[in-house]
């Protein structure tokens, strides 16, 4: 269905809500079709939180390149767009997702590049790196901030939106805002937890 974030009205996308079977469907059942888990339908408290900040801070990355890291349905890369971002990269290792990146672009009348590359590692000079809700294992935490470090430190501004997942090495962050952010799969809002954007130091 297409519903717009709990904290970004302005920006709709294509969701799993209680009113589709996707829903209801188990990893079984979804293996059968050949999908993987639907990531990218819900739109994640740290994502949400960060594409927030994002709109209401357009400074950040207005006529800036953006790479919005494991970005699912793309709300912080829509929100990096429509804030006024000269050029914004959405990467996700799920094939379906980066299709699902391009339709909800398209609900706010924009566009953004999407690749399926792996690009933890790289640097392509972006200016601005948004990582939202990636946080949940601690491997791929250590991973990240080994790769994020070296990007801030020459000059990109890394920003991670995190609900208190417990793997953002919080000495090599600084809080720049925090918003309340519904919980998981929470559609609605219901369940609210205070959810926070980092930048990550030079």
């Amino acid at each position: 269905m297409i519903e717009p974030p709990f904290l970004c009205p302005e920006v709709p996308l294509h969701l799993i809500t209680e009113a589709c079977s996707l829903w209801r469907a188990t990893e079984r059942e979804l293996a059968v079709v050949g999908w993987p888990e639907p990531y990218w339908a819900f739109a994640w408290a740290g994502g949400q939180a960060l594409a927030r900040h994002l709109l209401d801070r357009s400074e950040v990355v207005q006529g800036r390149s953006v790479l919005d890291f494991g970005a699912g349905g793309g709300v912080e890369a829509i929100a990096a767009r429509l804030a006024g971002a000269r050029s914004v990269l959405a990467s996700d290792l799920d094939p379906v997702a980066v299709t699902a990146i391009a339709l909800n672009a398209a609900l706010s009348g924009t566009s953004v590049e999407t690749t399926t590359e792996d690009l933890l590692g790289r640097d392509l000079g972006w200016d601005v790196v948004l990582v939202g809700d990636v946080c949940y294992d601690p491997a791929l935490s250590t991973r990240l901030f080994a790769w994020l470090g070296p990007l801030a430190e020459r000059g990109a501004t890394v920003l991670i939106g995190d609900p208190g997942r417990g793997n953002v090495p919080l000495d090599r962050v600084e809080a720049v805002a925090v918003y309340d952010a519904p919980s998981d799969v929470d559609v609605r809002g219901r369940y609210l937890r205070a959810t926070t954007v980092y930048r990550l130091r030079r």
